[in-house]
């Protein structure tokens, strides 16, 4: 299972460096924080959706 915790620490850090780049109006900065760490949570994610899916396959045909 994922560790929810660092996806979330990730995106929470984002979220507070993208506010500061609003309050100094730099919209594309803070656009750019945001899909990055999205991109990078996401795909943090997907690994492990597959780490965990091959285990499961090899914990299955090991006990065949």
């Amino acid at each position: 299972m994922q560790n929810y915790q660092k996806l979330y620490t990730i995106m929470f850090n984002a979220a507070t460096n993208a506010l500061r780049q609003i309050k100094e109006e730099d919209y594309a900065a803070a656009r750019e924080i945001l899909e990055t760490a999205q991109r990078q949570t996401e795909n943090m994610y997907m690994a492990q959706e597959e780490a965990d899916e091959a285990r499961e396959t090899e914990d299955t045909q090991g006990s065949i």
